[in-house]
């Protein structure tokens, strides 16, 4: 029977201020920048931290606006637009650099332009890289900084996303992506932003249409667990993270309970809880917040706010077991890295304080747990 890799290597594990202070460890991805994978995912950290009372030293936003200057300064990635990959983080940051007055609504309004544009030409319609991302994008900068979204409102792009959205129902249930990064959930989430934001209208048939499609991509499990598969009506469940599969949608389905306060989202959310519960005892692909068990935790962590039960905190503290080809060091990122494990650190403290990115408003200003 093969040994387990350890479930935590405190001594060796670099803390959040650490990561955030020493900007030799900010993450550095040309070919993938954005808040999952590039320098934005710290300073999107650094502005947290600073929101809930923490001191963040000066250099660390004198380092944000270089870089900010830089992006802006270059050609930059306009192929990808989404919430963790792409452009919009620039746009995101730049507004949080706005209220911190780091830099001026004239650098933050280019930076939307150049979302605006990508968004306009751009076909991709996911979270991770495309139109629903860069919505949930739009809509943070809109709890920061309004003023930035002032030339060109996004209701056009929301009523785009809204006809996707429809299309992608009337498709059978397989072969599609199931989960919060690629998937049918985060499309749902974006609109259901967009919609409470009144970029776009919401009636309660439409609502009910993607909840019955989310259904039918579902798998009842003979111990009375729903799953998802990473891709609906797979023979196998595929990868169940925070960005596919199982728990992508109980993040999709807390958030829209959220925002809506709909019964039935949160109904939902239960039983794709309660299957991720279930997985959280398997072995487990790694250590981060994307593809493993910081990724867990964290939605853990926002059952607990959006719910106010106290019972969702143990499962956010509890160790996992690893597959022995999970690494022992991870990348730097705050997707796949070190910083998204920190900040579960940090987040565990005080979780109604610090959010999770890529949740538009709520990820701008937490919102009290549901009464």
């Amino acid at each position: 029977m093969p040994m387990h890799r350890p479930t935590s290597s405190r001594t060796t594990e670099r803390s959040l201020a650490t990561l955030i202070t020493h900007q030799r460890l900010w993450p550095s991805n040309r070919r993938y920048p954005g808040i999952g994978h590039g320098w934005h995912g710290s300073a999107w950290v650094a502005f947290k931290l600073a929101d809930a009372g923490l001191l963040v030293p000066g250099t660390v936003f004198e380092a944000i606006d270089r870089r900010l200057t830089d992006d802006l300064g270059s050609a930059g990635d306009t192929e990808h637009f989404g919430a963790f990959l792409g452009c919009t983080a620039t746009a995101v940051i730049a507004g949080y650099a706005v209220r911190q007055g780091i830099v001026s609504r004239a650098l933050a309004r280019q930076a939307y332009r150049r979302v605006a544009d990508a968004v306009a030409c751009g076909q991709t319609w996911d979270v991770q890289m495309g139109l629903a991302g860069a919505l949930l994008g739009l809509a943070e900068i809109s709890a920061v900084e309004p003023s930035v979204l002032r030339d060109v409102p996004p209701t056009r792009p929301a009523a785009r996303l809204l006809a996707v959205l429809d299309e992608l129902c009337k498709l059978p249930p397989r072969g599609l992506p199931t989960g919060m990064a690629h998937g049918l959930a985060g499309a749902v989430v974006a609109v259901e932003t967009c919609g409470a934001l009144g970029w776009c209208r919401i009636s309660t048939t439409v609502r009910q249409r993607w909840i019955d499609a989310l259904v039918r991509c579902a798998v009842a499990m003979p111990d009375g667990a729903v799953l998802w598969p990473m891709m609906a009506g797979a023979r196998s469940l595929g990868r169940q993270s925070w960005c596919a599969g199982t728990p992508g949608v109980a993040l999709a389905l807390l958030q829209c309970f959220r925002l809506t306060r709909e019964p039935a989202y949160l109904d939902f959310a239960r039983c794709a809880l309660d299957g991720m519960q279930a997985l959280s005892r398997k072995l487990l692909p790694s250590r981060t917040l994307c593809c493993g068990n910081a990724g867990f935790r964290h939605i853990f962590l926002e059952a607990h706010c959006v719910t106010g039960e106290p019972g969702w905190l143990s499962l956010a503290t509890r160790e996992a077991r690893y597959s022995p080809t999970a690494r022992r060091r991870p990348r730097l990122s705050l997707l796949q890295g070190e910083l998204g494990i920190a900040y579960l650190m940090e987040r565990r403290r005080q979780p109604h304080a610090l959010p999770l990115p890529g949740l538009g408003p709520s990820s701008a200003s937490p919102s009290a747990p549901a009464r």
